[in-house]
């Protein structure tokens, strides 16, 4: 037993002594090289993402190269002499601009002007330096641009084209522009063509700007000649980059440059010095020597602490364990050496034996029990059993109770909560089936549009809850007269949609809009009053007006507002013309954003005549806008526009201002007390701050309030009777006078002319059409007239063309009159000779203005100008 114990001690030991220099020499090892892998190839990373970067700023520079010449190519293109030149009609041009000096100070080597077929016009050339060949170089670059390549298809196509050309003499960057009138109305008359080599000067010059070593090479075949392996070739071909460490001390980096064609052609080469790379393996070394050290004298140690502490211990606790083994004494203990690992091994064999002894013990007890437990079991599993049966059944309710709820959230999705018509969701999910089915059937599908009309007014008079009933009733009338397959939903607010589906020709849908208006026609018994209710409706036809729903929805909303636009009550189908309408209020509504400021607007003023004095007693001022870019702009295409988008709230304030300006300018001036009339827009009225803003424009341009007056229509008077009533009050309060314009268009009751404060009333000039023929509109003017006399309201009738109507309105008491057969409306001077002339205004007004007038028109002229 002891020779085994002895032999057993010394094979321990053995493997012990390599097990511990195995494995730290393996750790050591395995550091090293995983240092080794980690650092440097940290370092050879960090290398090559330096070379992409400082590749990244060479690129950078070019562009930056292209970007200059593209400004001063774009400022010589949309110059108006370039144009004029190419046009043949300022020959002189290039003698003028085309110096020596002009080259140097642009920087380009070539200048040439091709008409719009590509054709060379004129070509002028900065002196190249010797040993370019200069005659057979800009020969070469001539047949490159003149031969059909992009630069000659840039008036073409009227865009801009740039990028490198391969020549002979190496890479020359070049920039073509269509040529244009600074304006751009006119198409381009041809092209203009500049561009430089990037020879050895200038990429030295980028070269030492960025601190780099740079070259352009040829092509890629001049990269096999740099001696690059297949990988690297690969590579570039792959990703148009690569790099080459050539030593330790050199690495390359190479990135592919496009021609004007777009087609891979010169090669960017960039050298750096191999820094980063020598600092990493600097690195590695000194960290290799450092780890090597260590590790040798660990491996000492650990073989040292091994032999003395551990082995000798392991070895008299393996000697007594072999000893009750052999025994078979169970009673035996081993003696637990030391209060470490090894003494808590010793104390863990003990306590081993000890549950060995009771193991036997509890052997036999054991078997009993596990019958006792499988019986139990047994009647557990039944319990658990029939408890799951229960469970299923209840979770079987559960499941089909949640299965009603999400079909009934289905049902209240799929319905308008308000109308129990289809809702939103339902109809657009209709529609595309609509569109399915007869784009598989070769059939069409109409789509109606519809939003009632003047339905604010019944909300704002009788409140929602009525507005809500109205729509109730609507949807039931809707319902009642469509097919089972057609599908009528409430889109929102006042809208309604209806899918007409399986239809032949578009007439059977304008049929079924105007059974819709013949429905809407008997009045609705809402909260015991009759409310009439009439709907502008849009219609769009599948496929002729659109492939999918959006387009459909888009041209039908179109529709609907054209029809809302003349008037309501009316079913419209979409027409191609409606889409130049839309882009038209946009493009005037982008316009009208800059006009202000581009100071493009003016008013004119058209004097008004007292017809029982025949004294010129007040002017209208009238807003004129002349756009930059479309001229002349009549107010009916361009203020409706402003409302809508809000801009006749700036617009308006500054038409006020302007002409209080000028009416108190004349009253200062000696003139007689003219009063001016300025129309406010509906949007204007609903501003809060509208009478504070006259208030202050009158304090600040000195105007007396009585020679202020302020025109607004009927329909302001229907949008809120309390609150339009409050304004007019606090505007009477300022001291200046109301008129109602347009009268007899609207729909005011007369009521309105008793309650609110109001001074006059102006005839549309509709009205006065026949009135000298004693045409049936003569009776309508008698009757305005008549009324106003009964109300003591002053009477001005608008649109008086000829003296015979002018007799019939002053035969008729007619207060004042206003139209061509006085004056057409006339800029602010020529309305100030008026004035004088008429003996309004002083002369010398008259004549300060004039002058006023020619200063600002010569202004404008001149900001015109520097616009262009």
């Amino acid at each position: 037993m002891a020779k085994q114990g002895g032999q057993a001690a010394k094979s321990l030991t053995r493997h012990t002594v390599a097990l511990v220099a195995a494995t730290i020499t393996a750790l050591l090892g395995m550091t090293m090289a995983l240092s080794a892998f980690i650092v440097l190839g940290s370092f050879l990373d960090l290398e090559r993402k330096t070379v992409g970067t400082n590749l990244e700023r060479c690129l950078s520079a070019l562009e930056d190269e292209r970007i200059r010449l593209d400004r001063v190519l774009r400022d010589w293109a949309y110059w108006d002499d370039s144009y004029r030149f190419v046009g043949g009609e300022f020959p002189e041009y290039v003698e003028l601009n085309l110096a020596e000096e002009t080259f140097l100070n642009l920087r380009v080597d070539a200048v040439i002007f091709l008409d719009e077929a590509g054709r060379k016009l004129r070509a002028d050339y900065r002196a190249l330096p010797p040993g370019r060949q200069g005659a057979e170089a800009l020969a070469d670059l001539e047949r490159a641009i003149l031969g059909g390549g992009v630069l000659a298809r840039a008036c073409r196509d009227d865009e801009p084209v740039g990028g490198l050309m391969a020549l002979k003499e190496g890479p020359f960057l070049a920039v073509a522009y269509p040529i244009h009138s600074s304006l751009i109305r006119e198409p381009p008359r041809g092209s203009l063509v500049m561009g430089f080599f990037l020879d050895e000067e200038r990429v030295r010059a980028i070269s030492d700007r960025l601190k780099l070593d740079l070259r352009i090479l040829p092509d890629r075949a001049a990269l096999a000649a740099e001696g690059l392996p297949p990988e690297s070739l690969a590579e570039f071909d792959a990703k148009g980059r690569t790099t080459r460490a050539l030593s330790r001390s050199e690495i390359r980096g190479y990135e592919g440059l496009d021609d004007i064609e777009g087609r891979p052609r010169f090669v960017l080469e960039l050298r750096e010095p191999r820094d980063l790379y020598a600092r990493g393996l600097a690195t590695i070394l000194t960290f290799f020597g450092f780890l090597a050290a260590a590790g040798i004298a660990a491996i000492g140690l650990g073989l040292v602490f091994t032999r003395r502490v551990i082995l000798s211990r392991i070895i008299g606790l393996h000697d007594e364990v072999l000893a009750i083994r052999d025994e078979r004494d169970l009673s035996r203990r081993v003696t637990p050496r030391g209060e470490d690992e090894i003494g808590a091994l010793g104390l863990a064999v003990n306590e081993l034996l000890d549950t060995l002894q009771k193991a036997q013990r509890e052997k036999e007890r054991a078997r009993e029990e596990l019958k006792a437990m499988n019986s139990a079991l047994e009647n557990r599993v039944r319990d658990r059993t029939a408890e799951l049966a229960r469970s299923n059944e209840s979770l079987r309710e559960l499941v089909e109770e949640k299965e009603q709820s999400e079909r009934d959230l289905e049902n209240l999705l799929r319905q308008d909560h308000l109308t129990g018509i289809a809702s939103r969701a339902e109809f657009e999910e209709r529609l595309d089936q609509a569109i399915a089915r007869a784009r598989r059937r070769g059939e069409r599908a109409g789509l109606i549009l519809m939003d009632l009309d003047r339905f604010k007014e019944i909300n704002d008079s009788m409140g929602h809850a009525a507005g809500d009933r109205l729509l109730q009733a609507v949807a039931k009338r809707l319902s009642a007269g469509m097919r089972r397959e057609d599908t009528v939903a409430r889109w929102g607010g006042d809208e309604f949609t209806i899918v007409i589906a399986e239809i032949l020709m578009a007439s059977d849908v304008g049929m079924v809009a105007e059974k819709i208006r013949i429905a809407l026609e008997p009045p609705f018994t809402i909260d015991a009053e009759e409310l009439s209710a009439s709907a502008s409706i849009g219609i769009a036809i599948y496929p002729e007006d659109g492939q999918d729903a959006e387009t459909l929805m888009k041209r039908a909303d179109m529709a609907m507002y054209r029809a809302k636009g003349e008037g309501g009550g009316k079913a419209r189908f979409y027409e191609p013309e409606m889409d130049a309408e839309i882009y038209e209020r946009l493009s005037v509504g982008n316009l009208l954003r800059r006009a202000l400021e581009r100071e493009e607007f003016r008013l004119c003023y058209q004097p008004q005549q007292d017809l029982r004095s025949g004294r010129i007693v007040g002017v209208e001022a009238l807003l004129r806008w002349k756009s930059a870019i479309l001229g002349d702009i009549p107010p009916d295409r361009f203020i409706p526009v402003a409302e809508r988008t809000g801009l006749i709230v700036p617009i308006g304030e500054w038409a006020l201002r302007r002409a209080c300006e000028t009416a108190a300018r004349w009253f200062r001036d000696g003139g007689g007390e003219i009063v001016i009339s300025v129309n406010i827009s509906p949007r204007q009225f609903r501003e809060k701050e509208l009478v504070a803003t006259i208030g202050r424009i009158l304090d600040e341009t000195g105007l007396e309030p009585r020679l202020l007056n302020i025109e607004i229509t009927e329909g302001v008077l229907m949008d809120g009777e309390w609150g339009a009533r409050k304004v007019l009050e606090d505007l009477r309060a300022l001291g200046l006078s109301i008129s109602i314009d347009d009268f007899g268009v609207g729909y005011s009751s007369l009521s309105y002319l008793k309650e609110f404060p109001i001074q006059s009333l102006k005839i549309d000039k509709s009205f006065m059409t026949g009135i000298a023929e004693r045409g049936s509109n003569l009776s309508i003017v008698k009757a305005i007239i008549s009324l106003g006399k009964n109300m003591r309201l002053e009477v001005v009738a608008e649109g008086t063309e000829n003296e015979a109507e002018l007799a019939v309105l002053r035969d008729n008491g007619c207060d004042i009159a206003q139209g061509f057969c006085i004056s057409r409306p006339l800029e602010e001077g020529a309305a100030a000779a008026f004035l004088a002339g008429h003996g309004a205004i002083g002369r010398h007004a008259a004549a300060r203005e004039a002058a006023s007038g020619e200063a600002a028109a010569r202004a404008a002229a001149a900001k015109a100008r520097e616009g262009g």
